[in-house]
């Protein structure tokens, strides 16, 4: 049974060009692994089954296609809470010793031996190839429902742009977000740009703008995340088309991602990304 460790730093030395293209497909950093001391032990195998499935369905796809399929299921396989999560080492681990093949095919480019990044080896969770699949879900599942999670998931930039701000970690906004930047992306196919600039207002206004008085973040519900964590995964279950279920912890109401819905869709208004002012290329200023 593969169990998770954890990689320090200084593997990153041994990320060699060869081994980011994949002509030499593993790397020796045995030196480097070290035990993470959670106190238990979790299972790789419901990853390994997930990522294989995930990579066999999108065979002849685009790989970032298998990125709204993948999240949910990553998350769901891969049991960890928060502060587990937040511990870099395990997401260099699982790149560089576990599933390097994966971070190749999903970053790389086909037939043509492309060097693939280091950052997706050992990069901040935003861009680590296997971090983001976590915890973009993580960040965006309502309860156990993963739905938004799997549109976040098919937004493009939406780790870059939106986790890196202080909304990223309250719950009703990012939910929010998710539905406003899905209109952005039906509305004008430009999520890339615009939603980047939605990201700097929103984040120039949360100067001003305290989110827990807007809407309150729900605590996290410790009982059922211990649960989740215990809980036997069963690979055969998250490898369909249904979405898996997560964490049992009560939903956010709707009201209040309505409520801030609003707040984005009037700042939208502001800086003239609402009201059919997004033309020709162009942001246009909207009103004072």
């Amino acid at each position: 049974m593969s169990t998770l460790k954890g990689l320090t730093p200084a593997a990153r030395a041994a990320l060699s060009d060869d081994f980011r293209r994949g002509t030499v497909p593993t790397v020796d950093v045995a030196e480097h692994v070290v035990d993470l001391g959670f106190g238990r032990v979790v299972d790789l195998e419901p990853l390994r089954e997930v990522i294989a499935a995930g990579v066999s369905k999108f065979g002849n796809d685009p790989p970032a296609e298998s990125d709204p399929w993948l999240g949910p299921r990553v998350h769901a396989a891969l049991r960890l809470t928060r502060r587990e999560a937040a511990d870099k080492r395990l997401w260099e681990y699982l790149t560089v010793v576990e599933f390097p093949e994966y971070v190749r095919w999903r970053w790389g480019d086909e037939g043509k031996e492309k060097v693939v990044s280091a950052v997706r080896f050992m990069g901040e969770d935003s861009v680590n190839a296997l971090a983001r699949l976590w915890w973009i879900p993580e960040l965006t599942r309502n309860g156990s429902d993963y739905t938004r999670a799997a549109t976040a998931m098919g937004i493009s930039r939406l780790a870059v742009s939106w986790m890196q701000i202080k909304l990223s970690h309250h719950r009703p906004c990012l939910l929010a977000v998710v539905d406003f930047l899905q209109t952005l992306q039906e509305q004008t196919g430009r999520v890339d740009e615009l939603g980047k600039h939605m990201a700097k207002a929103v984040n120039a206004n949360l100067r001003t703008v305290c989110l827990d008085m807007l809407v309150p973040n729900p605590p996290t519900d410790a009982d059922a995340i211990r649960d989740w964590v215990k809980g036997k995964v069963d690979a055969t279950l998250l490898v369909g088309d249904e979405l898996p279920a997560g964490p049992d912890e009560a939903p956010v109401p709707d009201e209040d991602i309505a409520e801030v819905r609003k707040f984005l869709d009037d700042l939208a208004e502001r800086i003239g990304l609402g009201g059919g002012q997004v033309a020709d290329g162009r942001v246009t200023a909207g009103p004072a």
